[in-house]
């Protein structure tokens, strides 16, 4: 299924341009499980030519995300409870699911940004925000920012591989948590460098 995904994706971003990558990353982040890990190196071989082209396209990368986290956002915000309640019943969704709520229990709103680099999580996570009622306002800025920099490695690694881009995929777990760990100690600096300036 994964796979016949990554080639309508692929299929869509070469004959629709960047209005196929907006597509395919809104519907990635609308709980449509398109492999942004394939689409974004793709185009950031296909459209980019330059560091500049790299940030416009994570930046449309990323816009795409909120767009498609928004919709399920609001079916999430309206009709949570019972949509959960049917995910959960599907083998692939009711794990993702519970990853879903463990963050939310654990972190809070904070598990909107972590989640946008984390396997599997990442495509689903805005259902349970909206039905948890994280708000909207907290929901938008830490699901962009927290987009940004998958999305900008992502369409880096495709402009660096060039027409190697596919190779991604054999290490495409790594990459993963890679980044996962990045954002981890990212977190972990910034709120030491919090307590440090609330100290006496």
């Amino acid at each position: 299924m994964v796979r016949a995904l990554f080639e309508a994706a692929a299929r869509l971003v070469e004959e629709l341009s960047y209005l196929g990558v907006f597509i395919t990353m809104a519907l990635e982040s609308a709980c449509v499980p398109i492999p942004s890990e394939f689409v974004m190196p793709l185009a950031g071989y296909v459209f980019c030519d330059t560091a500049l082209d790299v940030l416009l396209l994570g930046l449309l990368g990323a816009i795409a995300n909120l767009a498609g986290s928004l919709a399920a956002y609001s079916v999430g915000a309206t009709a949570g409870v019972k949509l959960l309640a049917r995910f959960k019943r599907l083998p692939y969704f009711s794990r993702e699911l519970e990853k879903c709520e463990t963050l939310f229990s654990r972190y809070g709103d904070l598990a909107v940004a972590i989640s946008r680099v984390l396997p599997g999580v990442r495509t689903f996570i805005s259902l349970p925000a909206g039905a948890f009622g994280v708000r909207t306002d907290r929901f938008v800025v830490l699901t962009f920012f927290g987009s940004v920099p998958w999305n900008l490695m992502l369409a880096y690694i495709g402009f660096l591989l060039g027409e190697n881009w596919a190779l991604i995929e054999e290490y495409v777990m790594y990459v993963d948590y890679l980044v996962a760990a990045g954002l981890l100690i990212f977190l972990a600096a910034f709120l030491a460098y919090l307590r440090k300036r609330s100290g006496p």
